[in-house]
């Protein structure tokens, strides 16, 4: 379930076969079942494609994946412990939309689907006026940014949306943190540790193609 206090984006299950193939050096490839897209990502961390808001929960307050992601790599904070980061997530999700107008406009209020399995809400989200669109592997898809708050937790979000062969697809980046001034109070990461995780999860982003 993701906040439903907004800030700034956007961002389903899949009972398909992992499809998993050796990447470079310390990297995965993950092939949807269906064969309809793939993408790279760090072999050491985990990836779910089944009950992922059950996989998840452990790792952070808010969960970094929506229940319905088609599939969701997750990032603990395993590396940065005592720190306020609690838990990063990069997943692909199908947004019910038929057209690619309904794809790419934003709710007006926070919508709950209640088609999906689970509790699957579809936030508002804002279009960055310097970053509206990213080219990825020659394809455009829309850059929108959402986020909330709620018991000294915190969520911000990228994501990505495109409208292919008649579905609307959506990639998501989800960062979650605890308040540094938490009781006991935790340590805000370096800027160095920020761009380390964000460089591996730009990373995934990256490589996402559609095959077909």
């Amino acid at each position: 379930m993701r906040f439903s206090v907004p800030i700034a984006v956007l961002l389903i299950a899949y009972a398909g076969p992992l499809i998993l193939c050796a990447g470079a050096a310390g990297h995965k490839t993950f092939t949807s079942a269906d064969g309809l897209f793939q993408f790279t990502y760090p072999a050491s961390l985990p990836l779910f494609t089944q009950n992922v808001a059950e996989n998840v929960r452990g790792f952070s307050y808010a969960p970094v994946c929506q229940e319905d992601a088609l599939v969701c790599v997750a990032y603990p904070s395993t590396e940065f412990k005592y720190s306020n980061f609690e838990a990063a997530g990069f997943y692909v999700e199908e947004i019910p939309a038929t057209s690619k107008h309904e794809c790419l406009t934003s709710p007006d209020v926070a919508e709950l689907d209640t088609g999906a399995p689970g509790y699957t809400y579809h936030l508002v989200f804002d279009i960055p006026p310097k970053d509206p669109v990213k080219v990825i592997n020659g394809v455009n898809f829309e850059h929108g940014i959402t986020g909330g708050a709620a018991a000294g937790h915190s969520t911000s979000e990228d994501v990505y949306r495109n409208f292919h062969d008649g579905k609307c697809y959506e990639l998501t980046i989800a960062w979650t943190y605890t308040d540094a001034e938490a009781d006991p109070p935790y340590v805000p990461l370096t800027p160095s540790q920020q761009q380390h995780i964000r460089d591996e999860l730009n990373a995934m982003l990256s490589s996402f193609k559609f095959l077909r």
